[in-house]
């Protein structure tokens, strides 16, 4: 399972802003949609299980700046601050955040609007 155990102590989530799977399953949607491919047939064994995984990191992402603004990562010892700036500035914009992005609206098309946004709002 992709999420923590039951009887597993709970911490802050774990989040990596490095090359993760999803950044390379991102990257290679994005190879084929610029040579004119759909996204879809890229991924055909794409359903709704697996999609609801490929979207977790990418989506913890994105929310981290909210996170970082509630300070929902004081007392945790760690401090994502400058790794997020990294993230979201002009020189990583197109190679993470955007395949991020395009990751996310692939698997919320596979996943559906209600549970997409039932998804979203568990985070929240």
């Amino acid at each position: 399972p992709l999420g923590p155990s039951a009887g597993a102590p709970r911490g802050p989530p774990l989040i990596s802003h490095h090359l993760p799977l999803h950044r390379a399953v991102a990257h290679f949607l994005y190879a084929g949609i610029i040579r004119g491919l759909d996204p879809f047939a890229l991924l055909p064994g794409l359903d709704p299980a697996a999609a609801a995984a490929a979207l977790e990191h990418p989506l913890r992402l994105q929310l981290l700046p909210m996170q970082l603004r509630l300070r929902g990562w004081s007392g945790s010892g760690r401090n994502p601050w400058a790794a997020d700036q990294f993230y979201r500035g002009r020189l990583h914009r197109e190679g993470g955040w955007a395949r991020d992005m395009l990751l996310i609206q692939v698997c919320a098309c596979v996943l559906g609007p209600e549970a997409f946004v039932r998804r979203l709002r568990a985070r929240l």
